[in-house]
């Protein structure tokens, strides 16, 4: 394929197209080769370097042992003549390509070649220095737009995709506990993210839940996210405890991560009837804004999953709840949120804003952190993924079960 040699000095560098002649006439051969050799614009649109096949068997020979940019096919071959020719190229599925030289001066021969998947087009008498290597860089270069944009149809398709399935991945609706609201949101920096939030277990009385940050964002940590939730969900089936849980988590993490990818995770048990907010944070961050107006902060015990597998046996730390209380669980691409000046959004903006929303519904309250960091932003689009989970504490004036 097109080799670009590129020594010290960028000016140096010279493109190589490598082109495969098909063609039986030793005279027409010589005519191309010329054609070729006094192409005066080949120092700046690239030489062309030629192979030579005198037959359609020698061709297949020599694809199959060396990758060309295009084929100048001659239609009258000892394996066939006319558009017969060309089928059988185009049989063999090469994507490269295809230069028609004929000496038949039939027009509707060369609409038919066209039709039948050639590039272009060329009778033998109009062939020139001028007229034979511009034909050969314009197939190529058409050819390899083509492509591009052939494979970058398919990844938008298949990133589309992603993000359906990921979009699915998150929670449709939000546990239903007496007296609490519980609300969360994802904002991902491209199509697809890393963040996660879930809900695992639920009932009228309590909730277990889960929000993780992957390293990174797009493709490669949605990728990761999306492995960590099938883990889950997975673990909670078996009934394991959140420090159990959150130990699988990290061991699998560590087998199935790169050394520089890493996930931090919160995952919590909150209970209505025994007022308390339980969690585990590996490197993850968390407030409690306490209705009063202190904020305590959910302090992290542990390193982010995936980093060092030998630690010591997980324990849960448990925070009373009052009524009046909003548990804020983000991740950090609010905070860490880029605006005028290279100023971050900040935790205490955030933390300030979020006091200033106390008489809205969970879910107003998440919207409107997301908006107000999003408009904090420069362009109004996030640098990286962002989620939050809001926990609103309304009422605690129900029997302890």
């Amino acid at each position: 394929m097109m080799e670009v040699e590129s020594p010290q000095e960028l000016d140096t560098k010279i493109v190589r197209y490598h082109v495969l002649l098909v063609e039986d006439n030793d005279m027409d051969v010589a005519v191309v080769r010329r054609s070729f050799q006094k192409d005066e614009t080949s120092p700046i649109n690239g030489s062309i370097e030629l192979s030579v096949a005198c037959s359609l068997s020698e061709a297949k020979v020599l694809l199959s042992q060396n990758s060309y940019d295009a084929i100048l096919l001659d239609l009258g071959l000892p394996e066939g003549v006319g558009i017969e020719i060309l089928h059988k190229v185009t049989a063999l599925n090469l994507n490269v390509p295809i230069i028609i030289l004929t000496g038949n001066e039939d027009k509707e021969l060369g609409f038919e070649a066209l039709r039948s998947g050639a590039d272009d087009y060329l009778r033998k008498s109009a062939i020139s220095e001028e007229t034979l290597p511009r034909s050969v860089r314009y197939s190529i270069e058409r050819s390899q737009r083509l492509q591009a944009e052939r494979k970058w149809q398919q990844a938008h398709v298949e990133i589309l995709a992603a993000e359906t399935i990921q979009q699915r991945l998150l929670p449709q609706s939000f546990p239903q506990i007496r007296g609490v609201e519980i609300s969360g949101a994802c904002l991902p920096a491209e199509k697809v993210g890393g963040d996660l939030f879930d809900f695992l277990t639920s009932d009228e009385s309590s909730c277990t839940g889960v929000i993780a940050d992957v390293s990174g964002h797009g493709l490669p940590a949605a990728i990761l996210m999306t492995e960590l939730h099938g883990l889950l969900h997975g673990l909670v089936e078996q009934k394991m405890s959140l420090p159990r849980l959150m130990a699988a988590a990290n061991y699998r993490t560590d087998q199935a991560t790169e050394p520089h990818q890493f996930i931090t995770m919160l995952s919590y048990q909150f209970s209505v009837a025994q007022r308390t907010f339980s969690y585990i944070s590996a490197g993850h961050p968390g407030w409690i804004l306490k209705s009063n107006g202190k904020v305590v902060k959910l302090k992290s015990q542990y390193l982010p999953l995936g980093i060092r597998v030998s630690q010591e046996q997980m324990t849960l730390s448990t925070s009373k709840i009052d009524e009046g209380d909003i548990i804020l669980l983000p991740t950090d691409g609010i905070f860490e949120m880029i605006g005028e000046d290279s100023h971050r959004f900040g935790v205490p903006r955030m933390i300030e804003f979020v006091q200033t929303l106390r008489h809205l519904s969970a879910d107003e309250i998440v919207q409107s952190v997301l908006n107000e960091a999003m408009n904090f932003s420069l362009d109004n689009k996030p640098v990286d993924d962002c989620t939050l989970v809001v926990i609103k504490v309304i009422s605690l004036d129900h029997e302890r079960v």
